[in-house]
């Protein structure tokens, strides 16, 4: 079996790009409040937090609770991905195996403005399960927190007309993210081919 991203091309108004720099906003909180808790735990016994251990500390805390479960979770296992390669880089650089183009290995990164301290988007909207967004002819459609719902007046979902050029019904789909790449809006999706 192969994998595949689908790359899908976004074309959200004026008001859907609020939404989503919103959701971008929204991310970057809790992966910050997440990545504050595993780097508290690591410089302070060398043991890097789990998923799990994460997900538990976090999950009644108004940063995930903003955001949908599926996205919130996503951002939780990008953020444990980055810790587990770090730990990978490191122990690559005991043994003098670094790869010659990574110069300088360090602990992933706080989403914030160093001068003004005010939480940056994060490029990326992760989401978790196909049973958060569906992908139609010309459009796309992701789950949105019920506080932009009503303060857009969106119905159940977030539609965004969108383009592609493959078939995508006969694909198994993976893990999906929203990317914001130079003001131009994608949707990357995982398949199994």
């Amino acid at each position: 079996m192969l994998r595949r991203t689908l790359k899908v091309r976004l074309y959200p108004t004026g008001q859907q790009k609020q939404i989503l720099k919103e959701l971008q906003i929204r991310c970057a909180k809790l992966w910050n409040k997440a990545n504050y808790f595993i780097r508290k735990e690591y410089f302070k016994s060398g043991i890097i937090l789990s998923y799990n251990q994460v997900y538990n500390l976090l999950k009644n805390s108004p940063e995930y609770k903003a955001l949908p479960t599926d996205i919130a979770q996503a951002v939780l296992k990008k953020l444990a991905e980055s810790w587990n390669s770090f730990e990978e880089l490191k122990k690559l650089k005991e043994e003098n195996k670094l790869p010659k183009h990574i110069k300088k290995v360090s602990p992933p990164k706080y989403f914030k403005d160093k001068e003004t301290k005010q939480t940056l988007p994060m490029s990326v909207i992760p989401i978790l399960a196909p049973k958060s967004y569906s992908l139609g002819d010309f459009f796309f459609d992701v789950f949105v927190p019920k506080d932009i719902k009503q303060a857009y007046n969106i119905k159940k979902r977030l539609v965004i007309l969108a383009t592609y050029k493959i078939p995508y019904s006969s694909y198994k789909f993976k893990r999906a993210e929203i990317i914001n790449k130079n003001g131009r809006w994608y949707f990357h999706r995982n398949m199994d081919i």
